[in-house]
């Protein structure tokens, strides 16, 4: 799967689950640093649940993380709203978004994350009370959410605040210093 960044273009490689057809020449983007009217109001449509996504995934990690630490989930049963509620609540959300003909593939790959985001936040209700299952498929939930995350990093389109968040080069206990 190639990764963009999406400064010229976006670029939406097919999945498994969804084959996307392929960018045509009526593609939403115009230009380096220019979008389209309709892909920029497209995108404002989409934007709170690629926020939202991307949320999603560092909570779900997180959970995974404190579960592990802790060997047990009370954090998961003290939150107002569980991933899966979230997550269904997302993926209807995105269900109803109308997407321009230039859009249809970047919508399709939105939907695609979203259904594997619910999926993982289903599997991940239905194991919170068995440690030994958490365990097992630990491993497993961490790949997906790294392929949702991917997802979601190959649909950015900085140009209209389509960001996720990079913490690849970040690091808690070190500084960087620069020299003047």
């Amino acid at each position: 799967m190639k990764l963009s960044f999406a400064a010229d273009k976006p670029h939406f490689p097919a999945q498994a689950n969804a084959p996307l057809a392929p960018m045509a020449s009526q593609t939403a983007p115009i230009g380096i640093n220019e979008r389209s009217d309709n892909w920029v109001y497209y995108a404002s449509r989409v934007r709170p649940h690629y926020e939202r996504m991307n949320r999603l995934i560092g909570q779900i990690g997180g959970l995974l993380i404190l579960g592990q630490a802790k060997g047990c989930f009370d954090t998961y049963f003290e939150m107002s709203r569980t991933p899966k509620e979230q997550t269904a609540a997302c993926l209807d959300d995105l269900n109803s978004v109308i997407a321009p003909a230039g859009a249809i593939p970047h919508l399709t790959h939105m939907q695609t994350a979203a259904r594997q985001l619910n999926q993982i936040a289903q599997d991940l209700h239905g194991a919170v009370s068995d440690p030994r299952e958490l365990t097992a498929k630990l491993a497993q939930w961490l790949a997906a959410l790294k392929s949702v995350s991917a997802m979601l990093h190959c649909a950015a389109d900085p140009v209209v605040s389509l960001q996720p968040v990079a913490f690849e080069d970040a690091c808690a206990c070190c500084v960087i210093k620069t020299t003047p």
